[in-house]
């Protein structure tokens, strides 16, 4: 699972689908979600444009991304990925939510520039 589907985490979600991979993208609506699995598909048809790529395997990369807008979807996740909004005390919760949902044996990572001396934001 990749948690923020804006820039970053659409692309480590992309790459992990291209690594065959499954990937739940999730974020807080139904719309951040598509509007980050669009910039995908428009990522995967550009390859496919410029010959990188063929179309059934960029249509096999969309087919391992599934949406999702709740942290609940980790429940057997062996990966999960954080790239919210960097304001520590959001990750904070994300991270304390997903220790309580995700399975014990679960890798949760933070793909983050945050500083850790308690400041909101770098």
């Amino acid at each position: 699972m990749v948690i923020g589907a804006g820039q970053m985490g659409g692309g480590i979600a992309q790459v992990a689908a291209q690594a065959g991979y499954d990937v739940i993208v999730n974020d807080l609506t139904t719309g951040l979600v598509e509007k980050g699995l669009s910039v995908i598909a428009k990522n995967l048809d550009r390859n496919v444009k410029k010959g990188k790529m063929k179309e059934e395997e960029a249509q096999a990369v969309l087919r391992r991304l599934k949406p999702s807008v709740f942290h609940d979807d980790a429940f057997d996740c062996q990966l999960i990925i954080e790239a919210a909004t960097e304001k520590m005390d959001i990750k904070g919760r994300i991270f304390s939510e997903l220790d309580r949902i995700a399975p014990a044996n679960a890798i949760l990572a933070s793909n983050t520039n945050c500083c850790l001396d308690g400041q909101d934001s770098c």
